[in-house]
């Protein structure tokens, strides 16, 4: 049987909520995302919360690496993306996301990879978000869509609606 995406969601995130060996995993997909991103310009990635796999170390290597860190934030239903020079740019704001000022915007289609948060995700890369709808709005702008996630997040099938966007990969520690 296959839960409906708002009983998934609760699930999942119950279960991520809990997870114990987040640091191993954490390792893990920064090793992976690194060697993806190592001869990129240019990047767009979530700023990680709560139980979220961390993303801080990511953007770290990049602006050690002269790679361009270009963060989300909520506009008008959708996300826009601002280049950020350090975690010192963001600010809180809704639903206590840190987010970059309304400066340095650049194209999701300038973005080489695109590293998405999700809450669940198949074997055929659906992702389920958080439920807003706002990374399946640019997605498909999105040269290369990368999901990163914890093992316990994988699920046997994902039943995806016509507005959902799959993800060219998702890196989890299996």
């Amino acid at each position: 049987m296959i839960m409906n995406k708002k009983e998934l969601r609760k699930e999942i995130l119950n279960k991520r909520k809990n997870l114990t060996n987040k640091y191993l995993q954490d390792e893990y997909i920064y090793k992976e995302v690194i060697k993806r991103i190592k001869d990129k310009k240019c990047i767009g990635i979530y700023v990680s919360m709560k139980d979220e796999v961390d993303t801080y170390q990511i953007m770290e290597y990049c602006w050690q690496n002269g790679i361009k860190v270009c963060v989300p934030k909520c506009k008008n239903h959708t996300l826009t993306f601002h280049a950020i020079n350090s975690i010192n740019d963001l600010h809180p704001s809704f639903f206590n996301l840190l987010e970059p000022d309304n400066i340095n915007e650049v194209l999701v289609e300038d973005i080489d990879v695109m590293i998405c948060p999700l809450v669940a995700f198949d074997s055929d890369n659906n992702r389920i978000g958080y439920g807003k709808g706002y990374y399946d709005s640019i997605l498909h702008r999105c040269k290369n869509k990368i999901g990163i996630a914890y093992d316990i997040q994988r699920v046997e099938s994902i039943d995806s609606d016509k507005w959902d966007i799959k993800l060219d990969e998702v890196i989890y520690m299996k």
